[in-house]
């Protein structure tokens, strides 16, 4: 977890860059930092490699700080509407409530957490938009800090 310890030291407008870079690094075309004041949402925006739009929200939050149902639902309102995702993911430094990740299954919006992210980072775990959107039930493990045995597929990993 080294390098989301180096994340959470970045500023906000730092860690939507070092997003994009790692969009980029894995072969997104059209990579742009979009977040700031008015954003609506949208911190990267970006076209994966399947060439599928890739909108991404990023969290960058510390300690036991959880990305809640509030911020998912905040993203899931703009994310499909106004950005025109056709992935939608929130990224954060830490981890997601369990209301957050009920949200975001049934919206569609993929979940990378610290542990998710540390692995995309260091090149042993895949890029969120490579990760099968899963219904509830399947892969158990996955999930909130710590862990969840009750299963939380969703949760890119």
């Amino acid at each position: 977890m080294a390098l989301v310890r180096r994340f959470e030291q970045m500023d906000a407008a730092e860690f939507e860059r070092a997003l994009a870079g790692l969009c980029a690094r894995d072969g997104c075309s059209e990579v742009a930092v979009v977040g700031g004041s008015g954003d609506l949402g949208a911190d990267v925006v970006a076209t994966t490699p399947g060439g599928a739009r890739l909108v991404i929200q990023a969290k960058r939050y510390s300690g036991g700080n959880l990305v809640s149902s509030p911020d998912l639902q905040k993203f899931g309102g703009t994310c499909y509407a106004v950005h025109a995702a056709e992935v939608a993911v929130v990224v954060t430094t830490t981890a997601f409530t369990r209301q957050a990740m009920m949200y975001a299954r049934q919206m569609g919006i993929r979940l990378v957490d610290g542990a998710a992210l540390n692995a995309w980072a260091s090149g042993s775990g895949a890029p969120p938009w490579k990760r099968p959107l899963l219904g509830r039930g399947l892969n158990a493990g996955d999930g909130a800090a710590g862990g969840n045995a009750s299963g939380w597929p969703w949760l890119a990993r």
